[in-house]
């Protein structure tokens, strides 16, 4: 583990337990966000649920493996732990997700919350499938206003249904930082009647300039990133990888931008670095697998330049 002390991240979302050819891999985009933070040497807390089940216990066991703090971490004794069947085409994952798990119930006590209200955070995240409830869509709510934090990083992250222009207008508007996909920025732009070109450039300009969105990021796969910042586009390459698989690639993908981006990278920079860490992921079995050499070496870098 890299070493930073004060960098604090709070997730919001779901853990779950992704079903890959009938194998168990702890996971939920949030918490591999989260995870992968944690992996880089950042406090990372992460609010969630799990049930009071073994797939719970298992969950949380991994929470500390991954040294994500569990503070905010609760267990649910009416809903069982999430879960999500996935079958692989070529690498790429298609996902059933399964409803009325603990992560739909996700709970905090007063004290929490002041607690919450009492830190400077430097990253707050949330992505859109964990407010497919009504209990989590008012949480969510409650966040927004309750948390301090530098940055707020909404990761669209569009799953089946569970999604409407409200939950995602809410999250546009108290965001600086906006990660989606092409396919998503095409969705976006027709909910909020801001396309008619196809263009990822026009999409990102307009989306950006309706919610004040400091920077965007369009993810783009093997073709890399599209990130607009103070006005400026760049595409930001990476470096082909044969894909194992791509569970998690583009949460690593967030953790490593956002972790670049708090130690002094600017956005160009650090989407760079993420797409190293995304790539890496994707060459390797599972969302948060062991990291090579010199992905430690790359951003280990970045904390002793800080140093």
């Amino acid at each position: 583990m890299l070493l930073l002390e004060h960098m604090k991240s709070l997730t919001f979302g779901e853990i779950l337990w992704d079903i890959i050819e009938g194998t168990e891999h702890i996971g939920g985009a949030p918490y591999n966000f989260a995870a992968h933070l944690a992996k880089l040497g950042a406090e990372s807390y992460f609010i969630s649920a799990v049930g009071e089940d073994d797939l719970g216990r298992r969950a949380i066991e991994y929470v500390g493996r991954h040294g994500i703090r569990p503070e905010y971490l609760s267990r649910v004794s009416d809903a069982p732990t999430g879960t999500v069947s996935v079958e692989l085409e070529a690498g790429q994952p298609e996902y059933t997700i399964h409803e009325g798990v603990a992560w739909d119930k996700i709970r905090l006590s007063g004290d929490q919350l002041d607690a919450i209200r009492s830190v400077s955070w430097d990253i707050f995240y949330v992505g859109t499938l964990a407010q497919r409830s009504e209990m989590n869509r008012a949480l969510v709510g409650e966040l927004f206003s309750a948390v301090n934090a530098r940055h707020r990083f909404y990761d669209i992250n569009l799953r089946q249904h569970y999604y409407s222009q409200g939950i995602i207008e809410l999250a546009l508007k108290n965001a600086t930082i906006v990660k989606l996909n092409h396919e998503e920025s095409d969705l976006i732009g027709e909910m909020f009647r801001i396309n008619g070109t196809g263009n990822d450039e026009e999409h990102a300009a307009r989306i950006s300039k309706l919610f004040d969105i400091e920077t965007l990021i369009i993810t783009r796969g093997k073709e890399g990133s599209l990130v607009l910042y103070e006005n400026e586009f760049r595409r930001i390459p990476v470096v082909p990888v044969e894909v194992s698989d791509a569970v998690g690639a583009g949460d690593s993908f967030s953790a490593g931008f956002m972790f670049a981006l708090t130690h002094g990278k600017n956005p160009f920079e650090a989407a760079e670095l993420g797409g190293a860490l995304g790539s890496f992921v994707a060459s390797q079995r599972g969302a948060i697998p062991e990291y090579s050499d010199e992905i430690k070496q790359r951003f280990a870098a970045l904390v002793k330049r800080e140093g």
